[in-house]
């Protein structure tokens, strides 16, 4: 029987030893920081917050979206602008809301990652609210400066808040329902 001849492969193999040697410790360095990396991290809550009206511009629809990686309690939502004088905002109603695709009676919620959380409010209640809350020294053009530099946002447990920045058409109709609110009949 016929052996074959290794010595050149194990030549070749020992001509590159540093090689394999630093690659070596390249790996075992790079198994060590992630590992580290894993140990040291912690969870983030990340929200995406998507506003719109509907219902023919009489409600406004929140979604909420959990992309983070743990779960978090909502407590509340809120419509923030600098025209209302409170940094918080005006907390918004807790009416029923959904959890993904089932119905939900109020908030708080625990979402846990990738839930879908949808609350909803009337656009009259939301600019009944506004109006206690608006001096009523801010003119008209002024509350549509004033809405259209707005946020909608949630608060969560671990005290953080995710906000958007409302969107023009919604700013518009609370100016306007706001405005008629104001105006006497």
């Amino acid at each position: 029987m016929i052996v074959p001849d290794c010595r050149p492969v194990l030549d070749c193999l020992e001509r590159f030893k540093p090689l394999w040697d630093f690659l070596t410790a390249i790996g075992t360095l790079g198994a060590v920081g992630v590992s580290l990396w894993f140990a040291v991290r912690r969870p983030k809550a990340r929200f995406e917050l998507v506003v719109a009206p509907t219902n023919e511009d009489r409600t406004v629809i929140l979604t909420i979206t959990n992309k983070g990686d743990t779960s978090e309690l909502i407590l509340g939502w809120y419509w923030r602008a600098k025209c209302l004088g409170e940094p918080g905002g005006i907390g918004l109603q807790s009416y029923p809301v959904e959890l993904n695709g089932a119905s939900a009676l109020r908030l708080p919620q625990r979402m846990q990652k990738f839930d879908v959380l949808v609350v909803f409010a009337a656009i009259d209640s939301l600019a009944t609210q506004a109006d206690q809350a608006i001096p009523k020294s801010v003119t008209s053009s002024e509350l549509e400066g004033c809405a259209a530099k707005s946020w909608f946002g949630c608060n969560t447990s671990s005290g953080r808040r995710f906000e958007i920045a409302t969107p023009e058409k919604v700013g518009k109709l609370l100016a306007r329902r706001i405005d008629l609110i104001r105006r006497p009949i």
